[in-house]
């Protein structure tokens, strides 16, 4: 839908921007066929994956999975329901290795003890465990076309709601001509009703912050609400013998799209059953690490966003921030802004988290905050001076 040019993360105090560092690339893309209203909505980022597939071979059934067993050889047998020329028919497919890769969204939001395929899997797996989820919520704005092409190649970052509107994260996403893509995550969204989805956007386009982001003429694609499941956590006991879930249905980068837990675990899971084996035992020695690299750089994720979240949401610790990054950058070049790179792969997920965590941390950036940041605030509040 576009290429984005800047990242900006929206502070108390001020926002900071962050242009996209010399050799990456990030773009917005639709994942799906919705908002209705957009031209060549058919054609998407899963369409695009799906012929890609296709292309190496892939043989698609369109159907719906509701049971996966065990034959009497110990081979999965997989119940299909298909669509034969508008004829439901039951079909059941033999199969030497089955990859559960159906994600945590059956129906946006739903209980996933409640999905057919969730059960059919802790059929199979009694200790499976599903990882945990929460509530998003993501709508589509409609504006003015000027408006977007003004907000073309920008992404924005609000990390903050208000004392009575508890908000984590929320990003704004300028797609095609006339639509942005919002998505809200936090404990408002956590604890509100189902049904309750207008009212959140209605409190989040009230912010006053929000206000000056976007423009009052801005309204509501209304044919494009979802409350989806995030991935916040690890699942247990997620393999057996020829039998695998990879992707969200597993894990996810914490706060990220499942996209690069997809495609880490069902390389790390080809892998193994390539050069390894397909029983249990093989895919504990080639396929568990992988999903233990996960858990363990989430862990580090918490903390990462939580600093984070402190910091831009709190006027003062906020503005000490920006007068840091404002400092380093009057004295240091692109390549050398310490400050800069690391807000930048947090906004981006450019990076596993532990490294993130470990770079917030060194004596150097704990410096560069205390002599660019605390002593310049001090002494400006000190002299009653305001900086632009």
């Amino acid at each position: 839908q576009g290429r984005v040019k800047s990242v900006t993360v929206q502070g108390d105090w001020k926002s900071i921007e962050l242009r996209i560092p010399e050799g990456r690339k990030m773009f917005s893309v639709y994942r799906g066929s919705r908002p209705k209203g957009r031209n060549e909505r058919y054609v998407n980022f899963d369409s695009f994956l799906l012929e890609e597939a296709i292309k190496e071979g892939a043989k698609v059934i369109t159907g719906e999975v509701n049971e996966v067993t065990y034959s009497a050889k110990g081979e999965p047998l997989i119940t299909c329901l298909l669509n034969e020329k508008r004829v439901m028919q039951k079909e059941g497919i033999l199969a030497d290795f089955v990859v559960f890769a159906g994600g945590v969204n059956p129906t946006p939001g739903m209980r996933l003890e409640e999905s057919m395929l969730f059960k059919s899997l802790q059929r199979l797996l009694p200790n499976f465990v599903p990882p945990k989820v929460r509530n998003t919520l993501i709508f589509e704005l409609e504006a003015e076309e000027e408006f977007i092409h003004h907000m073309q190649g920008e992404v924005y970052f609000v990390e903050y709601g208000s004392k009575n509107f508890k908000l984590e994260m929320s990003s704004i996403i300028p797609k095609g001509d006339k639509f942005l893509t919002v998505v809200l995550i936090g404990s408002s969204i956590d604890n509100s009703k189902l049904d309750d989805h207008l009212n959140i956007i209605k409190q989040f386009l009230a912010l006053p912050h929000i206000k000056r982001l976007l423009p009052s003429e801005v309204k509501l694609a209304t044919v494009c609400i979802c409350r989806p499941n995030m991935v916040v956590s690890t699942a247990k006991n997620a393999f057996g013998d020829r039998i695998a879930v990879i992707g969200d249905m597993v894990t996810s980068r914490l706060y990220k799209d499942g996209i690069l837990s997809t495609y880490l675990t069902a390389s790390a899971l080809a892998e193994t059953i390539l050069n390894i084996g397909i029983d249990k035992q093989s895919l504990r020695q080639g396929y568990e690490p992988a999903i233990k690299r996960f858990s363990r750089d989430n862990w580090f994720g918490k903390w990462v966003f939580m600093f984070n979240r402190i910091t831009f949401s709190h006027p003062i610790l906020s503005r000490v921030l920006y007068q840091a990054i404002l400092s380093e950058r009057k004295t240091k070049n692109k390549e050398q802004r310490r400050l800069d790179n690391i807000l930048w792969r947090i906004a981006s997920g450019d990076d596993n988290y532990q490294n993130i965590f470990i770079e917030m941390f060194k004596p150097h950036t704990i410096l560069l905050i205390l002599i660019g940041g605390w002593l310049v605030t001090a002494y400006g509040l000190w002299r009653g001076v305001h900086y632009a």
